[in-house]
């Protein structure tokens, strides 16, 4: 009977640490699942070339293609590289030159849809690091995506 309780015992304390291990481990991949379950897109593409460019961002829920609304969106950073062909003056390969943008926040513009004006100064390929605050998420959500601009 003494050894039956022991193993029980013993049992109960596995199945205990395996449950809080579980949990530790479940709050850990949810984190990472949820970036990777939210998407950021520009919608309209290619953005049109120009001072007071308008970008629409579209924030959707991967796992059931859904909008999200009421995010905090934020453009941390948007730039073009610009790389020069080789010439002369310039060392073999070329050089490259980074253009920044500003951007500032315009409001929504539909379900799961924020419009920005940015300075996107000439066609070619951008990238822009971008992040929310979504309601009802612990910690907000990051990711750069790059677009096409033009004239």
């Amino acid at each position: 009977m003494r050894h039956t309780t022991s193993l029980n015992t013993t049992a109960l304390a596995l199945l205990f640490s395996a449950f809080l291990l579980g949990l530790s481990s479940t709050s850990c991949t949810s984190s990472a699942e949820r970036s990777r379950d939210c998407r950021f897109e520009v919608l309209n593409q290619p953005v049109t070339v120009g001072a007071h460019s308008e970008l629409i961002v579209g924030l959707t829920r991967v796992s059931d293609a859904q909008p999200i609304d009421n995010a905090n969106v934020t453009i941390r950073r948007l730039e073009m590289t610009h790389t020069r062909p080789a010439h002369k003056s310039l060392p073999p390969g070329g050089a490259t030159t980074t253009m920044a943008g500003e951007v500032k926040f315009l409001g929504s513009s539909g379900p799961g849809q924020y419009r920005f004006m940015a300075n996107v100064s000439m066609p070619g390929k951008w990238e822009r690091d971008i992040s929310a605050d979504v309601p009802g998420e612990a910690e907000p959500i990051a990711d750069t995506v790059k677009f096409e601009a033009g004239r």
